[in-house]
């Protein structure tokens, strides 16, 4: 048997990571709901891979193009975050080593919006923040499905 949602398929997935991006970047004033929505938009952003291998409408592109995302360094960061995040620790299957290292806020008034960063880093000392990370990320699936006419 196979439970699917609704009649969704790969684009849905592709929307609702825009989405999730949109919500990320946009304006805070709760520190817990700027780290919520940076969460919602590591997850998405991987799981847009499962979606792809799992659109019946996509037949044999859809794996190939999950194979192709497997190889793209950045996605491999997104990749061990979003475990991370939704198991709270990544033990197995871990790709680079990537760790949520710290965040940082600052509040400005009169209006209270926040200005926070989270930063994520790389075994070889690197460091990216999550606003860049998850722009790369988007640009290279959005390269990758072009490359495929998806886009």
């Amino acid at each position: 048997m196979t439970i699917r949602v609704f009649n969704e398929g790969w684009r849905h997935q592709y929307h609702r990571m825009k989405r999730s991006r949109d919500r990320f970047n946009a304006p805070h004033q709760i520190a817990d709901e700027y780290d919520d929505d940076f969460y919602h938009a590591v997850q998405d952003t991987w799981h847009l891979k499962d979606w792809i291998v799992n659109d019946a409408a996509l037949g044999p592109l859809g794996s190939r193009i999950a194979q192709e995302a497997s190889t793209i360094p950045l996605l491999d960061i997104i990749a061990d975050l979003a475990n991370c995040t939704k198991h709270l620790v990544l033990t197995k299957t871990i790709l680079t080593g990537a760790e949520l290292k710290s965040t940082s806020s600052k509040v400005s008034s009169p209006d209270g919006a926040m200005d926070r960063t989270i930063t994520i880093g790389l075994e070889d000392g690197s460091e990216y923040t999550g606003e860049v990370l998850l722009d790369e990320a988007h640009e290279a699936w959005e390269n990758l499905l072009a490359g495929h006419g998806l886009l």
